[in-house]
């Protein structure tokens, strides 16, 4: 009688039924795949699956490659990096390391934009007014951060504020700045009608902002009485350093 009939294993778990031809076709892709995704210089088929196990895991410290001169997280290729695990700085934000005048130089520049801008703009068509408005209440928030920043505030608190010229006028106001009321009323209106979205998003809202002479006005009062204070502490430290005052 026959005996039992054995079991017979698949192929894919019976490694030495596959034949070499087979098996280095399969690692070529392997190798290939790995190297196209990951950008994997020289590294065999099972390398290739282990490095891509880890990023799968979602390893978030660099690991020193055996065979590659690289270093590999989860997000980032850190390549030509010594050592096991890489620090990564936290980078600052823009304006952070500014001083009030470099940021009055800023707003000076959006001024001066602001003035050439508006003599592109066309009667009777608001929408060719909207560069100088954005320009001009730009210029004008610079103005205030600069004061906010000789006074003391920290840039973080002032970032914190964004885009409302109603609060930087309350601050400036109680920093020392002297406004006309005119002028003090007219940057609360600015934030109240969001003039400055408008500007940037609203087209369809172009006819309600405020009129070209009222925002050139402010932004001039702005820009000189900020200047002025900016001048004047600056005069003042130079003074405090001149040398030989205290044996006058």
């Amino acid at each position: 009688m026959p005996g039992p009939k054995r079991q017979q294993t698949p192929d894919c778990c019976n490694e030495s039924q596959q034949s070499p031809d087979s098996s280095k076709a399969a690692a070529r892709r392997l190798w290939t795949a790995a190297n196209a995704r990951h950008g994997y210089d020289r590294t065999g088929a099972r390398r290739a699956c282990h490095l891509k196990a880890e990023l799968d895991n979602g390893q978030q410290h660099c690991r020193k490659s055996a065979s590659t001169d690289f270093m590999l997280t989860s997000s980032k290729y850190c390549r030509n990096v010594q050592g096991a695990e890489v620090a990564i700085e936290e980078r600052k934000y823009p304006g952070e390391l500014a001083s009030p005048h470099q940021i009055r130089g800023l707003a000076e520049e959006y001024r001066k934009a602001a003035h050439l801008l508006l003599q592109l703009s066309r009667p009777g068509k608001p929408l060719t007014r909207a560069p100088f408005r954005l320009s001009a209440i730009h210029a004008i928030e610079l103005y205030l951060t600069a004061l906010l920043l000789q006074r003391g505030h920290a840039p973080d608190q002032i970032r914190k504020m964004q885009h409302d010229l109603s609060a930087r006028t309350q601050h400036t106001l109680a920093a020392g700045l002297h406004l006309r009321t005119k002028t003090a009323a007219h940057l609360q209106t600015l934030s109240q009608n969001r003039e400055y979205l408008i500007t940037r998003y609203g087209p369809e809202l172009a006819a309600t902002t405020s009129q070209v002479n009222r925002l050139t006005a402010t932004l001039e009062e702005v820009a000189v009485k900020v200047t002025v204070l900016l001048g004047s502490a600056a005069t003042s430290r130079a003074a405090e350093l001149v040398p030989g005052d205290e044996f006058s």
